[in-house]
């Protein structure tokens, strides 16, 4: 079963997207490792760096966050899926 990671854990994850200029944070979950997250930079397109990680190696992508969104909001959300 996947989980996703916790919300103070994926706020941080978001903090330090925004700190490194990020667009996107996208949370990708794995049934064999722990929970990671992958940053979506200027120039990249969200849809296409998700889908290197969809399926791949028993991973998931649960949630996609954009930074240029109010970050509480989009917590507040069961699953966030923000591609613009």
């Amino acid at each position: 079963m996947f989980n996703v990671a916790d919300r103070d854990l994926i706020r941080s994850w978001l903090e330090e997207g925004r700190m490194r200029r990020a667009t996107h944070v996208i949370v990708v979950v794995n049934k064999v490792w722990d929970d990671f997250v992958v940053y979506v930079m200027p120039g990249e397109d969200s849809r296409e760096v998700a889908a290197r990680y969809q399926g791949i190696d028993h991973q998931r992508v649960m949630e996609v966050y954009s930074l240029s969104m109010d970050m509480e909001t989009q917590l507040r959300e069961d699953r966030a899926f923000h591609w613009e």
